[in-house]
Parts: structure tokens; sequence; C-alpha cells
């Protein structure tokens, strides 16, 4: 019986031997590649940096009622 061959990442890696890491369905791992590069149209900036400010608002609220005097 013959085991499953598991796919590699193969990118090159700074010592020239081929990467042995798991591959994703992209075929890279997640250190050479195919993780999100971010937003790029100026509406998904928006929606990011809106996210942002209502985590952080909650963030400072909630640390904010923890240090006042009971």
């Amino acid at each position: 019986m013959t085991r499953p061959i598991k796919q590699r990442c193969g990118a090159r890696t700074r010592t020239g031997r081929p990467c042995r890491a798991p591959a994703w369905p992209n075929g890279r791992c997640r250190m050479h590649g195919g993780l999100s590069t971010g937003c790029r149209t100026a509406e998904g900036r928006a929606l990011v940096t809106a996210a942002a400010k209502a985590y952080w608002a909650r963030w400072r609220a909630e640390r904010a009622h923890e240090a006042a005097p009971s």
C-alpha cells in the first residue's frame, strides 16, 4: 500500500533549495504567497478603516468601564 504524496510548496528559499512546507490549494505555503495583500480599492480601504475605528472605540469603552471606580 502506498502513502499519498502531500503537495509541497516548492518555492526557492534563500539557500536555493525548494521549500518543503505543505502547500495550500494555490500551490504555495503560508510563507511564500497566497494570503491577502490587503484592500486595493478606496471602498475597501474605507470599510477596513471604519471597522478598525469601531473596534478601538469598543476597546476604549471597555477599558474606561474597567477603570471606573466602583
